[in-house]
């Protein structure tokens, strides 16, 4: 007698929106994490000496961006509207809380305000949605 194999009724596998939104899940701990490094005063000098944390602003934007507009599927801030409708929403959702965090390090002892850092973040944020829109294009485009 030959046994087989059953399928599963519901598929255990997270589907492929659930992956995107893991993900930036993972990363926004990741990005949350550094913020509060950086609050603590645990970030070496070098960072700031060197412009890294200009390279890190960048590669969180880019990283969160990109995953949020995965896992949003490219959706527009407000289709309907005539200037909102090619603004993504994952650039808004990144971009506000960064510029207000940004504003408020204005106000803390431990942190200082820049404008070269949040333009990383949106430099960031641009590529990182850039990146999240072409990759997701190529990976659903079939084959002939």
């Amino acid at each position: 007698m030959r046994h087989h194999a059953r399928r599963p009724l519901v598929s255990t596998a997270p589907s492929p929106t659930l992956r995107w939104w893991l993900a930036f899940v993972a990363a926004a701990a990741i990005a949350a994490l550094g913020a509060g490094i950086a609050y603590a005063r645990l970030v070496p000098p070098f960072v700031a000496a060197r412009g890294l944390d200009k390279v890190l602003h960048f590669a969180m934007g880019a990283i969160l961006a990109g995953l949020l507009d995965g896992a949003l599927r490219g959706r527009s801030l407000r289709p309907g509207s005539r200037w909102a409708a090619h603004v993504p929403l994952a650039a808004a959702a990144i971009l506000l809380p960064a510029g207000l965090e940004e504003h408020m390090q204005r106000f803390s002892s431990s942190r200082s305000s820049s404008l070269a850092d949040f333009a990383a973040d949106a430099l960031g944020v641009a590529v990182g949605i850039a990146v999240s829109r072409l990759g997701r294009r190529a990976w659903t485009t079939t084959a002939p």
